[in-house]
């Protein structure tokens, strides 16, 4: 959400309203990656995507699966679930009974590892994906995306 303000200059444009120039509805992708990569970082409470996280009681992640919906490359929106190993560092997605791997360094980067699509009950290379906010809200990995109380921080 941008803020806006009311500038008085002249009587002409006293009701125009115009945008705040340092502050913008969307984040460059290095401010965002600086900005989830603190989020995931911090301990506390999960949030519906599309917010932006709440410092909450430090309460140990839970280990029971956390109900999503995911989708995978533009595919259709499904059920999935999210498991969470630790808060902001280690989390996986169950979607279509693939589980997606997920880790954060501490320093902002995210690596993802997908099964491998010719074995699947081995797994591809871990890779760097960049985490950004979609429209819908969701937050996605690299084509995967995610909607829902996702424990950010």
């Amino acid at each position: 959400m941008s803020v806006l303000h009311r500038h008085h200059r002249s009587d002409r444009d006293a009701d125009r309203v115009v945008p705040d120039p340092l502050v913008s509805a969307r984040p460059t992708p290095g401010v965002l990656a600086l900005l989830l990569g603190g989020l995931l970082l911090l301990p506390g409470q999960p949030v519906s995507a599309g917010a932006t996280g709440s410092h909450g009681s430090g309460a140990p992640p839970s280990k029971e699966p956390i109900a999503l919906r995911c989708r995978d490359r533009q595919g259709p929106w499904r059920d999935c679930q999210m498991l969470v190993d630790s808060v902001g560092e280690r989390w996986s997605l169950i979607l279509d009974d693939q589980r997606i791997e997920f880790r954060h360094d501490g320093r902002g980067s995210v690596t993802m590892q997908r099964p491998s699509p010719s074995r699947p009950t081995s797994a591809s290379p871990w890779i760097p994906v960049e985490a950004r906010w979609s429209e819908e809200p969701a937050l996605c990995w690299d084509g995967i995306c995610a909607q829902g109380d996702i424990p950010l921080d």
